[in-house]
Parts: C-alpha cells; sequence; structure tokens
C-alpha cells in the first residue's frame, strides 16, 4: 500500500525504527499490522497511486446494462 505521514509527522519504519516516512513524499509498504494500525490511528495517510488508471470498462458511462434490466 502506498502511504505518507499525515502534515507534521514522522512515522518510524516497522523494520527500521531509526528511518522514518515524512510527510512529503509517499512510499510503498507491506500491508502488515503495523502499517494498518498507523492508518487506523491516523498516522498515516493511504495514497492513490498515480500509474493507476482507470480502464474504459470501471466508467459507469461504459458498463452495460443487462438485457431486462432497467
Amino acid at each position: 500500500m502506498l502511504v505518507k505521514a499525515a502534515s507534521g509527522l514522522s512515522v518510524p519504519k516497522e523494520d527500521s525504527p531509526r528511518e522514518y516516512i515524512g510527510d512529503n513524499n509517499a512510499e510503498l509498504v507491506p500491508d502488515s499490522q503495523y502499517y494498518l494500525r498507523r492508518v487506523m490511528e491516523g498516522d498515516l495517510l493511504l495514497q492513490v497511486d498515480p500509474s493507476f488508471e482507470e480502464g474504459p470498462d470501471l466508467k459507469p458511462a461504459n458498463r452495460k446494462t443487462p438485457a431486462g434490466a432497467a
């Protein structure tokens, strides 16, 4: 998951407590209990991966309605 620290915070990394995730750049981290807990507490914020692009099949205007559905 892609995360960055909440504004003004530096969050220690799970396996390197002397290295920190800051509020300037997003970092890719594993979906471990440690990072999930920090997200739930508000110390880390989930970020959207900029390489993710919504495909044409995901847009509501391009979805096909099954026959007989209103």
